[in-house]
């Protein structure tokens, strides 16, 4: 996705080891540039040991810190897979920081079809928080988005892919 956007500017929500950011992080060209947010100290190493140096991972709460980035429009790419519940607030701030024209993808946002299916589990959180994004963008006027279902042999899931106008 970075080389098919030609992104040179990427801020991911949520790295745990770093499996995303070290393919967005090869992806990036020499002068880019890519923020990772995470509540804990898992990746660096990782990061180092693939030979990615253009990559930032900052420890700590995603939505103070996105809150407080204070690059409105700069970024090209906004990678979010982090907590579910709070998806919705991730966006919300990713639509702040992207540039016109700029993608926000939110993974893992059809958790084997029990998003969409109302009677599955009303209390999970995680699927909650999926419902209200899919819901607050259906009024939103800011981007234009859509759910893209994958697969593999073992399970299917899916990712929300998101232009900014």
């Amino acid at each position: 996705m970075v080389l098919a956007i030609g992104a040179k500017r990427v801020l991911e929500v949520g790295t745990l080891g770093g499996y995303s950011t070290i393919w967005m992080g090869q992806g990036l060209p020499e002068d880019g540039e890519l923020i990772t947010l995470e509540i804990s100290e898992i990746a660096p190493e990782n990061l180092a040991r693939a030979g990615i140096r253009n990559a930032r991972v900052i420890v700590g709460d995603a939505k103070e810190i996105m809150a407080s980035l204070p690059t409105e429009g700069s970024l090209d790419l906004v990678f979010i897979d982090a907590d579910k519940k709070s998806c919705t607030d991730y966006f919300l701030e990713a639509k702040r920081l992207v540039r016109k024209n700029g993608v926000i993808i939110v993974d893992n946002v059809v958790q084997r079809g029990q998003v969409a299916d109302d009677n599955f589990s009303r209390s999970s959180r995680k699927c909650e928080g999926i419902r209200t994004l899919l819901r607050m963008l259906k009024e939103d006027k800011e981007v234009e988005a859509t759910t893209i279902a994958t697969a593999d042999a073992k399970d299917y899931d899916g990712f929300l892919y998101a232009v900014k106008l």
